[in-house]
């Protein structure tokens, strides 16, 4: 008798713990895939506000998706396509060319639900 209602003890317990990872795996599966939705934009953007503080380089950008802010330090890489010639760079070798009010050809992945983006190529002619 005492065997069978520990057996049913720990069968609760292992039902809790079933239970808990199947609602934290839920929960992760809707963070990642639904706040973290993003679309990729090839198309001409207008650089709205450009900011420098720190080595940190604030760019607010406007295009298709809406306005976006994204914050890039040197160690953040994209491709910079200038003259038909690509190559793997930095905001640091691309700064001085950028001027707010002007518009570039970029790709680049928007958050849906954010208010963020990630550069991942800029063409400078």
């Amino acid at each position: 008798m005492i065997g069978n209602i520990k057996s049913r003890a720990i069968s609760k317990s292992k039902i809790r713990v079933i239970s808990a990872l199947l609602l934290l795996s839920i929960f992760l599966f809707v963070y990642f895939f639904n706040y973290n939705a993003s679309t990729t934009y090839y198309e001409t953007i207008e650089i709205r506000e450009l900011n420098e503080d720190n080595n940190q380089y604030v760019v607010v950008l406007e295009g298709g998706f809406g306005v976006k802010k994204s914050n890039f330090t040197e160690y953040n890489t994209f491709n910079i396509i200038e003259n038909e010639e690509s190559r793997v760079g930095n905001i640091n070798e691309i700064w001085n060319e950028l001027s707010e009010n002007e518009s570039y050809f970029v790709l680049l992945k928007a958050y849906n639900n954010r208010n963020k983006f990630e550069l991942e190529s800029i063409y400078i002619d």
